[in-house]
This record gives C-alpha cells, structure tokens and sequence, in this order.
C-alpha cells in the first residue's frame, strides 16, 4: 500500500535533494524541502539563522510546517533534529528564485571572504606597527641611555665641588 506522503529524492536545480510530497499520493508535484536540507544543499556554509532570514525577509518565500503526516515521515527520516517541527519550502519557489539566491549567498561569501581576509591581516598589520614603534623607540632610546648617564656624571661633580 502506498503511504500518503513519503519521503523520497527529487532532482532540484541539478542537485538531489530530499523531499516529501506537499498533497496526499502525489510525489512528482508541489515537492517540499525542510529548510536545514535548503541550507546545507543550497547555501553552504552559510549560518541556519541568516539562511533562513534569507528565504523570509529577501526572498519573500513561504514557509510551511507540514501536517501531522508530513511531520510523521520527516521524523521517521530524521529530519526533526534540530526544528521539530522542521519548517518547509516548495521546491519550486527554490527554482524560481535560483538566480537571487546564488547571486545574494555569493554576496554574502565575498562578505565573509573579506572579513575573514581583514581579521586575518589584522594582527599582522598590529604586528608591522608594533615593529615600527619599536624600532623608533630603537632609534630615540641609545640617546635617552646615554643623556641619562652623563647627567649622573655631572651630578657628583657638583657635588665634590660644593
């Protein structure tokens, strides 16, 4: 007998991806995506939280819990681990928003790349001014040593004179 919602692989813009059919005994349309398995798949490397604020707040896309049928099977595949229940897309908004969704997780990749870049030069520009400091002091300080010690030598005199 056939389930009414069954889990199951679903080529989604070139990439296999787990789904469960959104209406009872339907599993070739209106396929949903949980969106940790969008994230992992689509956007990697990128947080859960931003790559859900992504989907909601820029891309405008509907989330969707599931019913107790759909929870039912999503639990069965493990896919309730970190959201139970575990929010859902339509894989057709993932393809009619393709072109956003590569362009803004490429944004936010060279966003990271040039923190990334900048924390990482960071202590070595620290460093290169830390040498420069300490070479000016260096430069100032043999003369400081050696005013120091003639004042010393001056002092005693004043002193054997008196």
């Amino acid at each position: 007998t056939l389930a009414p919602y069954k889990s199951h692989w679903a080529d989604v813009q070139g990439k296999m991806v787990a789904v469960v059919n959104l209406r009872p005994f339907d599993y070739k349309n209106n396929l949903l995506v949980t969106v940790p398995d969008f994230v992992s798949i689509f956007t990697p490397g990128l947080p859960l939280m931003e790559a859900t604020d992504l989907i909601q707040d820029v891309l405008k896309i509907e989330m969707f819990s599931g019913n107790k049928g759909h929870q039912k099977v999503l639990k069965q595949k493990g896919k309730c681990e970190i959201y139970d229940p575990v929010p859902l897309i339509l894989a057709q908004d993932i393809l009619s928003c393709m072109p956003q969704i590569q362009y803004l997780v490429d944004t936010m990749k060279n966003k990271q790349l040039q923190q990334s870049q900048q924390l990482q030069s960071a202590p070595q520009q620290q460093q290169h001014f830390q040498q420069q400091h300490h070479q000016q002091q260096l430069q100032s300080a043999p003369r400081q040593h050696f005013q120091q010690p003639r004042q010393l030598l001056q002092q005693p005199r004043q002193h054997f004179q008196q």
